[in-house]
């Protein structure tokens, strides 16, 4: 699934910037709905301007307190679970 999202031209934000946590709430049953939407995500993908900006945002936060950092809860979804 996620090779679908990379033919799409979108881009793990892990690789633009290491630093930018990620904790996908829909990958795991830590969600509202109380279940696993997409289990075989694992990574963050963003177009590739969004991540870029993202990680501008994140040099800018670590600027400020090093000890802060963006948390990503939710990024690009599959298709089969868009309503």
């Amino acid at each position: 699934m996620e090779h679908k999202l990379l033919d799409f031209g979108l881009v793990d934000i892990a690789e633009v910037d290491s630093t930018i946590g990620v904790e996908l709430v829909y990958a795991t049953p830590d969600n509202f709905l109380g279940h696993v939407l997409y289990p075989e995500i694992h990574h963050a993908f963003a177009i590739p301007e969004m991540a870029q900006k993202l990680a501008k945002a994140q040099q800018r936060l670590k600027a400020i307190d090093p000890d802060l950092s963006l948390l990503i809860y939710d990024a690009a979804r599959p298709l089969c679970v868009q309503p």
